[in-house]
């Protein structure tokens, strides 16, 4: 048994932060439909989305080569606009960052990711020292 509970918990993948997804994690539930539920002040404090926004993410044909369709209020706002993902800095390793180039660069280090939920946070406002949560939270809906 004490063998067993060892490997177990010497093949625990631990990234950069200790908390954040990896990229293999990322890549592995990002794709699909999400909805944007509550936006989150840099306190802490959860607000719910009044206008459903949409982020469909896909993969494209060639290596690393993603698109994103974005739909505000049933409009779409961004139709296949491709985007990144990216470990962060140097400082925090290996945490990764989801980077869209058409909204002036805007980065978003994803702090949460699995089948159901998602979570990213301002890497502008992001501070290692205090963890910021000032970001968005997603439901997934396919």
């Amino acid at each position: 048994m004490v063998v067993l509970c060892s490997a177990l918990f010497c093949g625990c993948e631990k990234n950069g932060s200790g908390k954040n997804p990896s990229f293999s994690q990322v890549e592995k539930y990002l794709f699909g439909t999400w909805r944007a539920v509550q936006t989150v002040d840099e306190n802490g404090n959860k607000k719910d989305d009044p206008v459903e926004v949409l982020y469909k993410f896909e993969k494209g044909s060639g290596y690393h080569d993603y698109m994103c369709t974005v739909t505000e209020a049933g409009q779409i706002v961004l139709n296949k606009e491709k985007f990144e993902i990216e470990p962060m800095a140097e400082n925090v390793e290996d945490d990764v960052v989801i980077y869209f180039d058409y909204a002036y660069s805007e980065q978003y280090l994803i702090t949460q990711i699995n089948s159901s939920e998602m979570r990213w946070q301002y890497v502008t406002h992001y501070d290692p020292k205090t963890k910021t949560e000032e970001g968005y939270i997603f439901k997934r809906v396919e």
